[in-house]
């Protein structure tokens, strides 16, 4: 069953279009990894999910129940903003108090606040201020406030932004163990594919409004649908040649030979590498396919080309 369900949201600012017939589906205890450049849309995706924004039209369903006709307190939802959203005059005992109340009795407020503190591992954090905190610090107590909300769905803006990158492997390793012991879905948003890969159960690429693929970070890393996608994800530089099918077989621009798909006499096709896809020459297999770049000088298995057909 979904979790979160949207189906073609359109929404804008202005004349200024940012989603298009956008849909997406998050199943219970996925944490799905949204992936696009900066201004695609991403922040305001999560804003459109939690309530802060409305859509021109489309539908947005959270564990089964129509969202659109439920105000932004009610629904069960915590949102933790690119900056953490952090009240500066609050303890960080009295900001996790604050995310504990949307789904706690009082008299559970404090256990809340003290279970949540211990899973992020926080709890000597709790008397602080934000401003006694380091960056790091200061993520880790915003993602223990929406665990201390009880929230299903956990929305994230970019909470990997702005630190160092011995702290950001902590943070992932705090990002998951959230996930894996809350139970509900999360909703990571982010413009770096490498992330992505280390801690999506499924990627969802935006390009131009809409989600264009939806995978395994596996799937998508090996298969994916548009030189767009192969570029968001990739973790090291993509490479691109043209080639053209030719007395059926496939022709680089030196006239050799590359193995390939099955197409008609004529077709021409991109095909594409990371360059940590490269070969060294004494890790070579005798008995594999490979193809010698003659742009660049790189020698690549066959069976790690990607093909986009013109």
């Amino acid at each position: 069953m979904s979790h979160v369900r949207l189906e073609n949201l359109v929404f804008g600012f202005g004349s200024v279009p940012v989603l298009d017939q956008l849909s997406l589906e998050v199943g219970a205890g996925e944490y799905t990894v949204v992936l696009g450049p900066s201004g695609c849309g991403k922040s305001s995706l999560l804003r459109l999910i939690a309530g802060l924004l409305n859509p021109a039209s489309g539908k947005i369903y959270i564990n089964g129940d129509d969202a659109n006709r439920t105000a932004p307190r009610k629904r069960n939802v915590a949102l933790v903003p690119q900056d953490g959203g952090l009240y500066p005059h609050m303890t960080v005992r009295q900001i996790l108090t604050l995310g504990a109340k949307r789904g706690h009795q009082t008299s559970e407020l404090s256990r809340a606040v003290l279970d949540a503190a211990t899973l992020v591992e926080i709890t000597d954090l709790l008397d602080r201020l934000p401003e006694q905190l380091s960056g790091g610090q200061r993520k880790r107590v915003a993602l223990a406030k929406a665990v201390a909300s009880n929230a299903s769905v956990r929305l994230l803006d970019e909470p990997l932004s702005a630190i160092d990158a011995s702290t950001r492997f902590r943070i992932e390793q705090d990002l998951r163990r959230v996930h894996d012991q809350s139970g509900g879905a999360t909703i990571h948003v982010t413009h770096d594919g490498a992330e992505a890969m280390r801690l999506a159960d499924r990627v969802a690429v935006i390009e131009a409004g809409k989600i264009v693929q939806c995978d395994t970070p596996e799937e998508i890393f090996r298969q994916p649908r548009s030189l767009a996608v192969a570029s968001a994800l990739g973790t090291s530089p993509l490479i691109t040649a043209q080639v053209t099918r030719r007395d059926d077989r496939w022709i680089d621009e030196s006239e050799a030979a590359v193995d390939g798909p099955q197409q008609d006499n004529g077709c021409q096709a991109t095909i594409a590498y990371y360059l940590s896809d490269c070969q060294r020459h004494d890790n070579a297999n005798a008995t594999e396919s490979t193809w010698l770049d003659p742009q660049h000088g790189n020698r690549i298995s066959a069976a790690k080309l990607r093909w986009f057909f013109d």
